[in-house]
């Protein structure tokens, strides 16, 4: 009986330390989710200023297409780490709620019912270690979903290079798409640091 609590003590603690991890995985995807807007404002509006500027920035317009095609594979990929956060606070709340369970089943150890509590508890533990192979599995799918935002993301730093070349034929406009071109090089850095910190963090908290 002794072994069963103290085993099940270990595991309540290490699923605190797992509730821990996912509050702060959660605030920092807030720092993430938006990027595809972001990114699909500047797009947009690189897309009007080109066709002011005609056909001498057609370059830049084929960039601001892409930029927005890539602003949607982002947008897609957030959306599954949204559902993927989701699922993972569920099944944390329901860890919390088995913890709670398993604290009062400790502390009814008297008496003749051992064997019951011996039985309730064993059944709560593999309820616990169920969800908790859950949370692990969601926590790999987040790793990988992000993993596919930043190579993705990586793939396309030549856009903002590409951006800066083509501005300058934009002729009378090369300053304001210079700007966009600067933004959107901007954007691109501020979306793979997040997403390499991001990442870095969940592989060494894991």
């Amino acid at each position: 009986m002794a072994a069963t609590l103290n085993t099940a003590h270990y595991d309540i603690n290490a699923h605190l330390t797992r509730l821990e991890l996912t509050l702060v995985i959660c605030e920092d995807i807030k720092l993430i989710i938006e990027i595809p807007f972001k990114t699909n404002l500047i797009a947009v509006n690189a897309m009007l200023i080109t066709r002011r500027a005609g056909i001498k920035s057609r370059g830049f317009g084929i960039i601001a297409l892409e930029l927005r095609l890539l602003s949607g594979r982002l947008r897609g990929l957030m959306d599954d780490v949204s559902k993927i956060i989701t699922l993972m606070i569920y099944d944390v709340v329901i860890l919390c709620k088995t913890r709670r369970m398993m604290g009062y089943l400790q502390r009814a150890q008297t008496g003749d019912h051992y064997a019951i509590l011996d039985t309730a508890i064993a059944h709560k533990q593999s309820a616990m270690d169920k969800l908790d192979k859950g949370v692990e599995e969601d926590l790999a799918s987040l790793l990988a979903t992000l993993e596919n935002a930043y190579d993705l993301c990586k793939s396309s730093e030549a856009l903002s290079r590409n951006a800066k070349i083509e501005a300058a034929y934009g002729q009378e406009l090369s300053g304001e798409l210079k700007l966009v071109a600067d933004r959107i090089e901007t954007t691109m850095d501020e979306i793979t640091a997040s997403l390499q910190s991001l990442i870095h963090n969940i592989r060494v908290s894991t």
